[in-house]
């Protein structure tokens, strides 16, 4: 599978007519499954539904290869080790208490979802509000005209620690249909792409 390069870019856009839609869905359990899409030139991405497995489920639709993949995608955490046999996870330490994560919102995935379609963006907004632990995100899912990119933006309240643990979030996809026999990238602070080998594979 061919990736296209990564690209950075800052802009500010102001909306004052009248051509976008903005839909809300309903809360997550009765969400329909299927047919909210957005779309550009290039690809489309479908909300399909939520699974306690993968998180949020979408279809996405490569235009230009007429190809498909499913992509899920869920927010977890882990807690951070604070005991003295090691060293402790902090700010530039992952070290998990425990090999596996949990799930964000426990089993409740995101609250509400917003779609909106508009000629230069389209994007989903997902929203959690997660009443367990006091913390709530906001994570949205962009495409832009003439860009093959999929813009994936996170953000997250106060971590809270009532419990007595640091959490360390994480974000999840999950490709089924992607054989990349464990490699992919991530961009270091938006500098350069460093490539990354899953040791389980």
């Amino acid at each position: 599978m061919k990736i296209r390069g990564h690209s950075i870019s800052f802009m500010m856009i102001q909306r004052n007519d009248t051509h976008g839609n903005v839909k809300v869905l309903p809360r997550i359990e009765n969400a329909p499954n299927g047919g909210v899409i957005i779309r550009n030139n290039i690809q489309s991405m479908e909300y399909v539904n939520y699974n306690s497995t993968n998180g949020a489920i979408f279809q996405i639709q490569k235009e230009e290869y007429r190809q498909t993949y499913n992509l899920g995608f869920e927010l977890r955490y882990y807690n951070s080790y604070q005991g003295f046999n090691h060293t402790r996870g902090g700010a530039a330490v992952f070290r998990p208490e425990k090999p596996h994560s949990q799930r964000y919102c426990g089993s409740r995935g995101p609250l509400r979802i917003y779609h909106f379609q508009h000629a230069v963006l389209s994007q989903f907004t997902l929203k959690y509000d997660c009443q367990q632990h006091g913390t709530n995100a906001t994570v949205k899912i962009r495409l832009y005209q003439d860009d093959p990119v999929i813009e994936f933006d996170v953000r997250t309240d106060e971590i809270s620690v009532r419990d007595g643990h640091g959490k360390d979030v994480t974000v999840n996809f999950f490709t089924p249909d992607i054989d990349n026999a464990g490699r992919f990238y991530t961009d270091s602070n938006g500098l350069e792409m460093q490539k990354r080998v899953r040791r389980d594979v």
